[in-house]
């Protein structure tokens, strides 16, 4: 039967304050200071160049739409004016079927 694994939780000896270490003591040195500066306007700068292109493309998608909807508005305009035109052709062959229904009657007697 093999070896069991087992989990053994440490901690820092007895008298050893974690606390109080040389590392966690030590005062930030003016060069890390101006690094750390440096590196939060590098991200800066790379999230407003990101924003940026971003508005740009939303801008661009939003132009793209209007000119589809104008384009779809014009259709349905163009659609409506057709079956318009249609009606009143329906309606002219009616009433020309209509004359000469009442002339061929009148003819006739």
């Amino acid at each position: 039967m093999p070896p069991r694994r087992r989990f053994v939780l440490t901690a820092p000896p007895p008298g050893c304050d974690v606390a109080v270490s040389s590392a966690a003591t030590r005062a930030p040195r003016p060069v890390d200071k101006a690094e750390d500066v440096g590196y939060v306007r590098a991200l800066q700068d790379s999230e407003h160049r990101m924003m940026t292109s971003i508005e740009e493309g939303i801008i661009g998608g939003l132009e793209t739409l209007e000119t589809h909807m104008s384009r779809i508005e014009w259709q349905c305009q163009r659609a409506e004016d057709d079956a318009v035109r249609q009606m009143m052709r329906t309606h002219v062959l009616e009433a020309r079927v209509q004359i000469d229904t009442v002339e061929d009657t009148g003819s006739s007697c």
